[in-house]
């Protein structure tokens, strides 16, 4: 069952509808209002890059993506002038502090009265080895399985 948190408030109320929606597709998800205000996040674990679901709503959507205000602005101009983002390349920062490469789709809907953009996004995985290791277990007679720590395959060799 997804996670949801969000303040409450008929807007609000609207806000957790899509962004429980949205987190279907297993997305951390985002209904982020007009002043770039997290007012409500959903995702199927229940952890948001780190962050509890009920920590983050209320902050800055600025505060966990590395690109900042600008990029807040820039994704808001771009969801509105063409209807959605897809795909946008966009650097998260969790709630340790390290920064990866992540993919954004964005959609603004309006509903009782308040704009809102919803925005699901997804973390690149990348291989916990570097190439002369990949080549190493990829090369090995037996199978190996990495995970990370919320056991999620992240490296697979199927020796």
């Amino acid at each position: 069952m997804a996670t949801t948190s969000h303040k409450s408030g008929s807007a609000a109320d609207f806000a957790v509808a899509l962004a429980r929606a949205a987190s279907l597709g297993g997305r951390p998800a985002f209904a982020v209002n007009a002043d770039g205000i997290i007012a409500a996040a959903a995702n199927a674990s229940g952890k948001i890059f780190g962050y509890d679901a009920a920590d983050i709503v209320g902050r800055r959507f600025a505060g966990i993506l590395a690109g900042g205000e600008a990029q807040v602005a820039e994704l808001w101009a771009r969801a509105r002038a063409k209807g959605s983002v897809a795909a946008a390349a966009v650097k998260i920062i969790s709630s340790e502090g390290n920064v990866a490469d992540a993919s954004l789709d964005a959609k603004p809907v309006t509903g009782d009265g308040e704009e809102i953009l919803i925005a699901t996004i997804q973390p690149e995985r990348e291989s916990p080895v570097g190439p002369p290791q990949e080549y190493l277990l990829a090369n090995l007679p037996v199978g190996i399985i990495a995970v990370d720590r919320e056991f999620r395959v992240t490296y697979w060799s199927q020796g």
